[in-house]
């Protein structure tokens, strides 16, 4: 059964698609929060790196660039892989 504050308690049933509607918004809209509190962590991390780096190890803005770059490539390749392994497993299926 369908429960919520969109459901009223009238004789008439919920539509079937209408609570398909709603679960899709509800699971879109946590999709963009958890996406929205990634990338807030993810900031938050590059910018406790960048500092310690800078102000701990002594390196320059270019070469803490460098590294981040490095950093982003591979991350970007682990995520593509990954991404990548589960569509294939999914269209086999």
């Amino acid at each position: 059964m369908i429960s919520g504050p969109w459901v009223t308690t009238s004789a008439k049933p919920v539509k079937a698609s209408r609570g398909r509607h709603i679960h899709a918004m509800e699971k879109t809209v946590g999709r963009v929060l958890s996406i929205m509190m990634i990338a807030v962590m993810a900031n938050a991390a590059a910018l406790r790196l960048a500092y310690v780096a800078h102000f701990d190890f002594v390196l320059s803005g270019d070469e803490i660039r460098f590294f981040a770059v490095i950093a982003v490539s591979v991350i970007t390749a682990l995520v593509v892989m990954n991404f990548s392994a589960r569509n294939c497993a999914s269209s086999s299926n």
